[in-house]
């Protein structure tokens, strides 16, 4: 039997003098793209690939806008991984800035048999 299993991974790295920290998480990430979610002709056609990703979150936690920074090779993943996102991800709200602020990170679509 073959299962999808989704990786997600937070961003690890050095943000530039003077650049925001990400913003804080509302749930878990681990709910935001699921097994369930894998398009099902992809997975009939057993394509995977790693999407890296940039949301633009707005003052009340919302994704506002979904950026693929890196492709996974297939429009379908990446259109996935953005859909989902922007419906499920979820961050801390802003103490009265309007000021846009973003999350950088990676989703893994891949099949293990």
């Amino acid at each position: 039997m073959t299962l999808p299993l989704l990786v997600g991974a937070a961003s690890c790295f050095a943000l530039p003098a003077g650049a925001q920290t990400q913003p804080s998480i509302v749930g878990s990430p681990l709910r935001w793209i699921t097994n369930a979610d894998y398009p099902s002709t992809a997975l009939r056609e057993r394509r995977e690939g790693r999407a890296s990703y940039k949301l633009t979150i707005d003052a009340s936690g919302r994704v506002s806008r979904c950026e693929i920074t890196a492709s996974t090779g297939h429009a379908d993943l990446d259109a996935q991984t953005c859909r989902l996102l922007s419906r499920r991800a979820r961050f801390v709200k802003t103490g009265g800035t309007d000021q846009p602020r973003f999350f950088e990170s990676m989703f893994s679509w891949n099949i293990y048999d």
